[in-house]
């Protein structure tokens, strides 16, 4: 394996920036509306003493990473996940 010490500055610059490109960037403007009100739902349903029986979690999920990455993060992670 090669050190650090190996590659010159601008071969480093140029493997950060293609790093760059291959993680998506989470959303300048941030879309958490529809994360509120999942979380708000699944706190007032426990406070009523009831179960979620609808994968709360998993859309609760869903919320936070479409809220943060947008809706094509699915795309991307799929690509990756094959």
């Amino acid at each position: 394996m090669n050190t650090l010490d190996e590659y010159t500055i601008d071969e480093l610059l140029e493997e950060i920036e293609l790093r760059k490109k291959r993680k998506p960037n989470p959303q300048k403007v941030k879309n958490f509306g529809l994360l509120i009100d999942l979380c708000i739902k699944y706190i007032e349903t426990i406070a009523r003493g009831e179960y979620m029986k609808d994968d709360a979690e998993h859309y609760i999920f869903e919320a936070a990473m479409e809220g943060a990455y947008g809706k094509d993060i699915w795309k991307w992670i799929n690509e990756r996940l094959k």
